[in-house]
């Protein structure tokens, strides 16, 4: 009986402390989202002016003809083609389901049904059973119609509109309700009376009045998985009845809702995509990601067509969608899947599942007649390459919810596969919002995965206070973000998991920070961006504004090498009283080499009378000896990686190692950061449980790390300090020389010394841009070397033992 009692009151314990989690995160969203809007409110208000949008001249939309959406009436013949070609099995096995279920009542659709429905019956109206011999139907073009237009005036009555959850497609809340009215009534327009067409513009139009105010322009940033699905209430309907005659007011209306398109969708979603984030990406880690991109993706496929203009190819945000998911997909298989690299805004996502298939799908359908390469890459991860499923694998699959789009609209079986050999994809790879992939091979085992984090502007949802931060993974996760604040059930919860002290940063510990006294010390930046900023053109976005949080001011990649210097100082601008640093940058090379033999250097320069802590955040247990930090993650005799970490400056510092067993997150100070555990195993494989820092009061950090396999790497190679009075660096394993700027303005002229017998690449940073250099070797004249377009400079010699160079203009 006590045994009974006992489990019961842990079963009631372990669901208050879920509830409270649930409820703190959700208290925690509405009291960023207040803060914004109190923001607003004491700002002067700018009115901001909706331009007037004219279509593209010829477009389908200009020249208001139907079909519009995802295709438009000189595509039909092509696309009745390709399903008696390509996909002749998959449209008669579509035929039949929708045939099946053509007698259920609208109510009786389960789930989004009825939004899938009204497009699936309007779709074999359009393409019109006449045309397809071979197929067996079960009803004539007019039933398919009349049906489509019977469950569309059922789904008009709807009052949800669209969120987030519409691209969870199999989902209680899945499937497009402004896309559903939108494709039913472009699709069906021949069939449609006045009044039904109508009626079925008084529902846009409806759910566009009433849409959430964060779409507005001027409000909240568009490209966050919420308001992503809120703007189709408008943008669908826009696209749909612009340009029909159906009365003055309707007309002034559907203006009034193609500018607001205008506005939200292509400049604040598409434009600002492309100018903000700078290549594919997302603010809000790989869950939102898949909701968002889904989101944006089914909108851009309906403008596509009516806008004659393939949008997925025409913004470089959505043309390299692909790539995102295939960077971001981490080395070594556990637990029998491949795992995305950030996970901490809803359940720890795989990448082998239907959701990011579908974002896969969508690249390579969406993408095989103007760019053959990105499809043909995407066609790779889906087939060959394991990265995706093929749709009837689909976790859920439904003919009604998956043929239409993935099979018919966005189907690739014509579209080659392309490896990332044969695509001649690069090792290094810049994301979008300043995510900087490094990896050694594409082995999808053995690779190292490195990224470096160097954004330019702060863009908000569920960001990370992660600039300058880094990631290793190497036979498994060696050095990781900490924490997943917002998280489903299969990982423990802990709060707070985007501030800078859970991320691998030069941190500035102010023992007066906060002012609150039961608040956290995060180590926080001190930038105060300006958060009524959402669109590009902005003046917080533009140089020297409130909301430029960093400066890349060089980015290569050599044979051997990438070299990355990241000015991060406007991170830490703000008022005399708030600023912490003067200035902050971060140099960080990755020299690729045999296995074991691999390295990165971090060079650190923050001036700062706060004391300074180099952070690195481990899921085991680190051990310090002396110098250095040993990382080693075994995890279920399938991880095997090591890292080992060697400090060669400061001079004078402390090093100590946070966390364990009930003490897995502290701040600053040591106090417990509030976390749902046990983070004992699979829990700290992913979000870590322990944290090493090296402290000092002085402005400058040299970090060498080695990486490799733990059943191989014992002890470091020989790694020796070099230093003058104005540059740092290292000679590492007798064959690599990194050599840094001790300032954070280019120098003409440097000198040091090394001790080798071996051949020796060099790789020096913070040099004169674009300048012949030449380059003395015991006095005498030995090369002329032009530096790179960011003052890198790199060369390879054989020393001979104890040897002087001197570097100058030449």
């Amino acid at each position: 009986m006590r045994e009974y009692f006992l489990a019961n009151l842990f079963m009631l314990c372990f669901a208050l402390a879920t509830l409270f989690f649930a409820l703190a995160a959700c208290a925690q969203e509405k009291k960023e989202k207040k803060e914004k809007k109190e923001k607003k409110q004491t700002q002067a208000a700018a009115t901001i002016t909706i331009s007037t949008y004219t279509p593209p001249p010829q477009s389908p939309l200009a020249r208001k003809v139907h079909p519009r959406l995802f295709f438009a009436p000189e595509d039909l013949p092509e696309l009745r083609q390709r399903l008696k070609t390509l996909y002749s099995t998959e449209f008669q096995r579509y035929i039949n389901e929708l045939d099946k279920h053509f007698d259920d009542a609208p109510e009786q659709r389960e789930r989004g049904l009825p939004f899938f429905d009204a497009k699936n019956y309007a779709f074999l109206y359009l393409i019109d059973p006449a045309t397809m011999r071979g197929f067996s139907f079960g009803h004539r073009r007019d039933e398919y119609g009349r049906k489509a237009i019977e469950i569309a005036m059922f789904v008009k009555r709807e009052t949800r509109g669209d969120r987030h959850s519409s691209a969870n497609l199999q989902g209680e809340n899945g499937g497009y309700h402004n896309l559903a009215l939108a494709v039913a009534y472009d699709w069906t327009f021949p069939l449609l009376s006045l009044e039904e067409k109508c009626a079925l513009a008084d529902a846009m139009i409806r759910m566009y009045d009433n849409r959430d105010s964060e779409t507005n322009p001027g409000e909240y940033e568009k490209l966050s998985n919420q308001v992503t699905g809120y703007i189709h209430s408008g943008c669908a309907g826009a696209l749909a009845m612009w340009g029909d005659e159906l009365g003055p007011t309707y007309s002034a209306k559907a203006q009034e809702m193609l500018n607001y398109f205008n506005a939200v969708f292509l400049q604040r979603s598409l434009e600002t995509g492309d100018k903000l984030f700078e290549g594919p990406g997302w603010s809000e880690g790989a869950s939102y990601y898949m909701l968002g991109i889904t989101n944006v993706s089914f909108m851009a496929g309906a403008a596509s067509s009516a806008l004659g203009e393939n949008l997925f190819y025409k913004y470089d945000f959505l043309r390299h969608n692909a790539l995102y998911i295939f960077y971001n997909t981490l080395p070594l298989k556990l637990r029998d899947k491949y795992w995305l690299s950030r996970h901490d805004t809803n359940s720890l996502d795989d990448v082998n599942n239907h959701n990011f298939s579908r974002i896969l799908q969508i690249a390579a359908g969406a993408l095989r007649k103007n760019d053959p390469v990105m499809a043909g890459v995407a066609q790779w991860m889906l087939t060959i390459g394991g990265y995706g499923l093929q749709v009837e694998d689909y976790k859920y699959y439904d003919p009604r919810i998956d043929d239409l789009f993935f099979n018919f609209l966005w189907g690739s079986k014509d579209v080659s596969p392309l490896s990332p050999e044969a695509a001649d994809l690069p090792l290094t790879y810049k994301l979008g919002l300043g995510e900087i992939v490094m990896k050694s091979s594409f082995n999808k085992e053995t690779s190292t995965h490195i990224i470096f984090w160097a954004p330019r502007i702060w863009y908000s949802p569920h960001a990370h206070l992660d600039q300058s931060s880094f990631t290793i993974y190497k036979h498994g996760s060696l050095a990781l973000d900490a924490g997943n604040s917002k998280n489903a059930d299969d990982l423990p919860r802990g709060s707070a998991s985007r501030e800078a002290i859970f991320h691998n940063i030069l941190g500035l510990y102010n023992p007066d920070e906060p002012e609150e006294a039961d608040e956290p010390n995060f180590m926080s930046f001190s930038f105060r961006p300006d958060k009524s900023a959402e669109y590009w053109k902005d003046e917080a976005f533009q140089p020297g504004g409130r909301s430029v949080i960093g400066e890349l001011k060089a980015f290569e990649s050599g044979e051997d090498y990438d070299f990355i210097d990241y000015d991060y100082s406007r991170s830490y601008t703000g008022d005399e009283k708030e600023s912490k640093a003067r200035s902050a940058v971060r140099r960080f090379v990755y020299l690729r080499g045999p296995e074991n033999r691999e390295f990165v250097v971090i060079h650190d320069l923050v001036d700062s009378q706060f004391e300074k802590r180099w952070l690195l955040h481990t899921a085991f247990e680190p051990q310090i000896n002396n110098d250095q930090i040993i990382v080693t993650n075994n995890f279920e005799n399938v991880a095997h990686g090591r890292m080992l970490v060697k400090s060669l400056l400061p001079a004078q510092k402390e090093i100590v190692k946070l966390g364990g067993e009930g003490q897995w997150f502290v701040d600053a100070n040591g106090k417990l950061i509030r976390s749902r555990g046990p983070y004992l195993d699979w829990g700290a494989y992913w979000t870590g449980s322990w944290r090493a820092e090296i402290r000092t009061q002085a402005g400058e950090y040299l970090t060498v790390m080695q990486i490799g396999d733990s059943r191989v790497l014992q002890s470091m190679s020989p790694v020796m300090k070099i230093e003058s009075a104005t540059c740092s660096g290292a000679l590492i394993d007798n064959r690599r020389v990194v050599i840094f700027n001790k300032k954070t303005t280019a120098q003409s002229t440097l000198s040091y010394q090394i001790n080798s017998t071996q051949s020796v690449a060099h790789v020096i940073g913070g040099m004169t841009p674009n300048t012949f250099m030449k380059i003395r070797k015991n006095g005498a004249p030995h090369l002329n070397v032009k530096t790179s377009s960011h003052g890198v400079l790199s060369f390879t010699d054989s020393p001979g033992g104890s040897v002087k160079y001197e570097i100058g203009v030449n």
